[in-house]
């Protein structure tokens, strides 16, 4: 009995070759396009479809450049001994200078602040005024 190409594995392909393998055999008769027999070729064949298309995702997630889920990329790199870490914004202090002396300054939360090429965004901190 001939094998199946495993290669080709689109759905049409899958119930050509299971339609061809079948009429080799001598108990199978049932082979016109409305029969239960290739009702259950169909079927069949749309499983095997699924089921290719689930197992290569799964493959595709074993390889640094094809991998698409974050789990599997934090799998792949703890083999190599990279331990990644959450996003975490950098932290510091920015220190104003004013010229003149005054009261009350307050400096509103979420400002903007530059220094050279570099943005500083102000947040408040233990809900206090922004530092």
């Amino acid at each position: 009995m001939p094998r199946l190409d495993y290669t080709d594995y689109d759905y049409d392909s899958l119930v050509e070759q299971l339609t061809n393998v079948i009429k080799l055999t001598e108990t199978w008769k049932d082979n016109y396009q409305s029969s239960t027999g290739q009702t259950l070729i169909q079927l069949f064949s749309y499983i095997a479809n699924l089921l290719m298309y689930y197992i290569e995702r799964r493959a595709q997630e074993g390889y640094l450049g094809t991998a698409q889920l974050r789990t599997s990329l934090v799998n792949l790199v703890q083999l190599v001994g990279y331990k990644p870490s959450r996003k975490v914004s950098a932290t510091g202090t920015l220190k104003f200078s004013i010229s003149a002396a005054h009261t009350d300054i307050s400096i509103p939360d979420n400002t903007l602040c530059q220094g050279g090429d570099l943005y500083f965004l102000i947040r408040t901190t233990q809900g206090g005024r922004g530092s």
